[in-house]
């Protein structure tokens, strides 16, 4: 008697996206007591497998951890190719960087589906407020507020979004 299972042949696909991911960090004020940071992000991921599974194309907050986007819902948007960039102001309010704040702006477009380019830029803007988690090591509470076209969202989180 035979064993059928080595006779099937179970194939399966897995379509990871290529991505670039380049972050830049700008200190302001090195020498005053206050911290003053600006922060800039891009991203640019493609998929151009033919037959990618639609939930498989890139999308806004389908990072590793979930953070692109922070102003919108998480896979609103996706194409075959995402272009994302964000700029961050990091200030602190005291002189042992326990309270502080951060202003942000991001613009991010997929492409079309039929025509694969870049049509439509969906902006958005926010502010948040960071609170040190301990005075070791650089973690902070944030509570940010995200708006964008048709959504506003508020977001907690333990650590910073790069």
């Amino acid at each position: 008697m035979s064993d059928n299972a080595t006779d099937r042949k179970i194939q399966t696909t897995c379509f990871i996206p290529p991505a670039i991911k380049l972050n830049k960090y700008l200190i302001l004020a090195p020498i005053s007591d206050f911290l003053s940071l600006i922060m800039l992000t891009f991203e640019l991921e493609s998929n151009k497998a033919q037959g990618a599974p639609y939930l498989d194309l890139s999308s806004i907050g389908w990072d590793y951890y979930n953070r692109s986007g922070r102003w919108g819902e998480q896979n609103k948007y996706r194409g075959k190719r995402l272009l994302y960039f964000e700029s961050e102001y990091r200030r602190d309010f005291s002189r042992n960087g326990f309270w502080g704040f951060v202003l942000f702006a991001n613009v991010h477009t997929v492409s079309e589906y039929a025509g694969n380019t870049f049509v439509y830029r969906h902006p958005a803007a926010g502010t948040g407020l960071r609170i040190k988690f301990n005075k070791i090591s650089p973690t902070n509470i944030c509570v940010d507020v995200g708006i964008s076209k048709n959504f506003t969202g508020i977001y907690l989180s333990l650590g910073e979004v790069f």
